[in-house]
This record gives structure tokens, C-alpha cells and sequence, in this order.
């Protein structure tokens, strides 16, 4: 038998492939990410070696599994927020300004003005989003 007839040797062992598979999730995820960013700036690159559909189904099935066997929230209340937020909000909508532009150079000048306006959107949005979770505790 693969499981230990203890409950708690049990429970232990449960949580611990379902920090594996969370953890599987977040590692392919991002690696799914950077992988197409570099795609995108270099076609060819990645995908003369490795297949991106292969790493987008690790993603998906242990993504639906993390949801599956998903822990209770924990709610957080006043949050202070550091500068580090902030600019790490900055940081992420300045590469998808850079990584929209690169998708859409072809548009000429335009693409300038869409990948600027798609960037200041994002940063607006979680501005509000990282803002909204104030206004609801008070």
C-alpha cells in the first residue's frame, strides 16, 4: 500500500505533493512566460529546440489541480503597501509595453502610441486593483 494507514502521516504526505505541484505550476509559468517573450523578440529561438505546447500543458493541468485542492484564502487587512509595490507595478506594465511593441512594430509609428497607451493602462489598473483591496476594509 502507498499510503501509511496514519491519518497525519498521511495528511502530511497529501500537502506535500500539493506543494510540489503548486510550486510545478508557479516554475512553469514563468518559465511559459519568458520562454514566448523570447520567442516573440527572436522567432525560431526557442522553439527550434524546445516545444512551448508541451510546457503550456504542464501549466494548465497542474494550474487545474492548485485550483482543485486550493487552500482557504487567508484575508489580509490593512495592508501597507511599500514603494517596492509600486515599482514593481511599474516595472511589469514598462515590459508589456516593451513586449506589445515588439508584437505589433509592423503598425509603424502607431505601434509607438498602442504599446505606450497598453502600458499606462496596465499600471492603472493594478494601481486600482492594489488600491481597491484599501478602500473595501475601511
Amino acid at each position: 500500500m502507498l499510503l501509511p494507514k496514519n491519518n497525519e502521516d498521511r495528511n502530511n504526505i497529501i500537502q506535500g505533493v500539493k506543494e510540489i505541484v503548486n510550486e510545478i505550476f508557479k516554475v512553469s509559468l514563468i518559465s511559459y512566460f519568458l520562454f514566448l517573450l523570447i520567442e516573440s523578440a527572436n522567432p525560431g529561438f526557442v522553439e527550434g529546440y524546445f516545444n512551448l505546447t508541451i510546457l503550456i500543458y504542464v501549466v494548465i493541468c497542474t494550474g487545474l489541480i492548485s485550483l482543485i485542492f486550493k487552500e482557504e484564502d487567508i484575508e489580509i487587512v490593512n495592508t501597507k503597501y511599500k514603494v517596492s509595490d509600486w515599482l514593481m507595478i511599474i516595472f511589469i506594465g514598462i515590459c508589456a509595453m516593451i513586449f506589445i511593441y515588439f508584437q505589433i512594430e509592423d503598425l509603424g509609428n502607431l505601434s509607438y502610441y498602442i504599446s505606450i497607451l497598453a502600458g499606462i493602462i496596465i499600471i492603472l489598473v493594478s494601481f486600482f486593483l492594489l488600491n481597491d483591496n484599501d478602500i473595501e476594509d475601511k
